[in-house]
């Protein structure tokens, strides 16, 4: 059985919107017995397909979450490979992408402080050799 399709989002670079250079497609949440609601998405780029999953709560909240991953993924591509120049039909102008990521989205935004600053913490302790 086939994924189906619920919302579809093209990217083009600033000036070009007849040339998508990014397809991203959310899949219907899927529920298996006994386990948490799944949400799939799936990203285009270049040619290559990427498919990943985000679990949650219930549907609404992996739906959330996943727009959050996914939202994370096309705004380092965005900044990384296309020098935010990605645009979308709805765009308001230089680096909107039109989705939140892990560092803005409710859902996320206090795990993902907790994380850079433990990550800071671990970068500021002074490093030990390997013991004699």
């Amino acid at each position: 059985m086939q994924s189906e399709i619920i919302a579809e989002r093209a990217y083009y670079l600033d000036g070009e919107p007849d040339s998508a250079v990014i397809l991203f497609q959310l899949l219907r949440p899927d529920q298996p017995k006994n386990t948490y609601p799944r949400c799939r998405y799936r990203l285009m780029v270049s040619g290559k397909t990427e498919e990943n999953e985000v679990s949650g709560v219930d549907s609404i909240d992996c739906i959330a979450l996943c727009l959050a991953v996914a939202g994370s993924k096309i705004a380092g591509l965005n900044e990384a490979v296309y020098e935010n120049k990605l645009r979308w039909e709805g765009s308001s102008g230089d680096g909107d992408i039109g989705l939140p990521t892990i560092e803005n989205s409710p859902l996320t935004k206090q795990a993902y402080e907790e994380a850079q600053r433990w990550s800071s913490e671990q970068k500021s302790r002074p490093q030990r050799g390997p013991e004699a």
